[in-house]
């Protein structure tokens, strides 16, 4: 753990990870855990947008890469992603998903993906 010292975050080498340096020079390595998560492939770029229209109707987080989407790997999300044609996979990485337009909104800790129901 490391006390009385400021971070200064350096910029992202890559996906997954953050370096930080503290004011006595020592670097601090921060790395995303794996965790269980789906990736979605479709046909083409087209049906790939309609997915991802999809999961943020939904409110579901998801990592959007060039030709596939990642979603939390949940039975229900694995039922949706098939019935609208992706072709999915079970896989474990770090998952950042997309922060949303709302994100800041957020911090409390209350997401849209709790499964409460509002308007659009």
């Amino acid at each position: 753990m490391v006390r009385n010292s400021s971070l200064r975050t350096l910029p992202s080498v890559g996906p997954g990870w953050t370096t930080s340096k503290l004011d006595d020079g020592r670097l601090l390595e921060v790395v995303a855990a794996a965790e269980p998560l789906l990736e979605a492939r479709a046909a083409d770029l087209t049906e790939l947008t309609r997915l991802a229209w999809q999961l943020g109707d939904r409110h579901v987080p998801v990592q959007i890469l060039t030709n596939r989407l990642r979603v939390r790997r949940e039975p229900a999300l694995e039922t949706l992603l098939a019935a609208l044609g992706a072709k999915t996979t079970a896989i474990e990485a770090p998952f950042e998903p997309e922060s949303g337009a709302y994100a800041s909104a957020h911090a409390d800790g209350h997401g849209h993906y709790d499964h409460h129901h509002h308007d659009h």
